[in-house]
């Protein structure tokens, strides 16, 4: 699995594998993916791998952390989910294949920001 967080123009890579994390904030010396937004925690939401499935986690946030618009505290993920968090919302995306990287990773794209949304998006891709 890869976290991309596109930022200044350049692309930032975290690897995961099997039993590690990737955590998603507002801090940039706790996050592995920073999200500027006064609504997410420094410390917000851990994604985690655990055999073939991926997991979120809200690391105890004022706002909370909505999977499909009902917030949780810890649940797997799928295809098609949507999390808000803040400002963002990650869109779950099955992929057949992720250019320059091997089968089976995963990664977030943080996109060009369009002003006039309300909301932001990254898309969580997998194979």
């Amino acid at each position: 699995m890869h976290i991309s967080d596109i930022t200044r123009r350049k692309l930032k890579v975290v690897p995961l594998s099997f039993g590690t994390e990737c955590i998603l904030g507002r801090s940039i010396d706790h996050s592995n993916l920073i999200l500027k937004d006064p609504n997410v925690s420094r410390k917000h939401l851990q994604v985690k791998i655990l055999g073939n499935c991926i997991y979120i986690q809200d690391l105890g946030t004022k706002n909370g952390t909505y999977l499909n618009s009902r917030k949780v505290i810890q649940t797997k993920i799928i295809e098609g989910d949507m999390i808000h968090i803040g400002s963002y919302i990650l869109t779950i995306k099955r992929i057949e294949r992720v250019y320059n990287y091997s089968q089976g990773t995963t990664q977030f794209l943080l996109p060009k920001l369009d002003q006039s949304r309300t909301y932001r998006n990254i898309n969580m891709f997998y194979t």
